[in-house]
C-alpha cells in the first residue's frame, strides 16, 4: 500500500534543499513524500524576478543536486557578517557540513505542470518519489488548500507577527491544529535563535564562506494545541505575538 509523507513549508522562496535535507528520508512507514508550499512571491528571491524564474532556480537547483549558484544563496551571501553569533558547539546534536548540497545527489524531474497560481513538479530524489506542489499566495491571509492535510512536518524558517486580536492570528492557527496528522507527532522546524528552548537543534548547509542555517526541532502531539509555539502567548490582546 502506497503510504505519502506530507509536510508543508510556509514561505519557501527558492529555498527547496531545507525540507530535503530535514525530512528527505523516508521512514519505513512512508515510501513517498509530498512538500506542500505556501509562499508569496518575492522578485527578491529569483534570478530573474518573475516567478517562472523562481521555478526554473528550484528546478536547476534539483538536477543540479547543488545551489551552489542559487540567487537565495547569493542573498545569503552578501547579507553575513564575519561574526557568527552560533558555533558548531553550541547545537552539537546533528551537523550537515557538505556545502550546499544535497546528501542523495541529483534528482530526476519526471513532469513540471505549472499554472499562475500552483504548480506541481514530480522529480526523484535518491530512491524516493517525491511531489512539489507549490501555491502562491500569503499562508496567513486565506485557509489553506483542502488537501494540505495529515501533515508530518511544518517548516518556518523566518518569524511572522501577529496581534492576539487578528483575524489571520486565529485562522493561522486554527490551521496548524486541524491540518497535521491525526496519529502521529508532528515536526515543527523553525530558526533556532528565535526558540533556544526546542529540544533538537541542527546547522545545514554549513560551510566556509558562510555560518549556515541554525535549525529547531519541536514535535507537537496529536492533542498539543499549536499556541505553546508562541512566544509571549500570554500577552495583553494589544501587543505583538512573534511566531516562530
Amino acid at each position: 500500500m502506497n503510504k505519502v509523507k506530507k509536510i508543508l513549508y510556509c514561505g519557501m522562496a527558492d529555498d527547496i534543499m531545507s525540507p530535503l535535507i530535514l525530512e528527505g528520508h523516508l521512514e519505513d512507514e512512508f515510501n513517498e513524500m509530498i512538500i506542500y508550499v505556501i509562499d508569496a512571491f518575492d522578485p527578491a528571491y529569483s534570478s530573474t524576478e518573475t516567478l517562472d524564474g523562481q521555478r526554473d532556480d528550484i528546478v536547476n537547483i534539483l538536477k543540479n543536486g547543488s545551489d551552489e549558484s542559487s540567487i537565495n544563496r547569493l542573498i545569503s551571501l552578501e547579507e553575513n557578517d564575519d561574526a557568527n553569533p552560533f558555533s558548531d558547539e553550541k547545537f552539537p546534536e546533528q551537523t550537515y557540513t557538505s556545502i550546499h548540497t544535497l546528501p542523495f545527489g541529483k534528482c530526476v524531474i519526471l513532469s513540471d505542470v505549472r499554472k499562475s497560481n500552483k504548480w506541481i513538479l514530480k522529480f526523484i530524489y535518491g530512491k524516493f518519489n517525491i511531489t512539489l506542489i507549490s501555491f502562491s499566495h500569503d499562508f496567513v491571509r486565506r485557509k489553506w488548500a483542502n488537501e494540505i492535510c495529515d501533515l508530518s512536518a511544518i517548516i518556518f524558517i523566518g518569524s511572522h507577527h501577529f496581534k492576539k486580536s487578528d483575524k489571520k492570528f486565529t485562522n493561522f492557527t486554527k490551521m496548524l491544529n486541524t491540518r497535521r496528522h491525526k496519529t502521529q507527532p508532528c515536526a515543527i522546524y523553525t530558526l533556532s535563535f528565535l526558540h533556544t528552548n526546542f529540544p533538537e537543534h541542527f546547522i545545514i548547509k554549513n560551510g566556509q564562506e558562510r555560518c549556515g542555517s541554525f535549525i529547531g526541532r519541536i514535535y507537537l502531539q496529536n492533542n498539543d494545541d499549536a499556541m505553546k509555539l508562541y512566544r509571549n502567548w500570554d500577552v495583553n490582546d494589544s501587543d505583538t505575538i512573534t511566531f516562530l
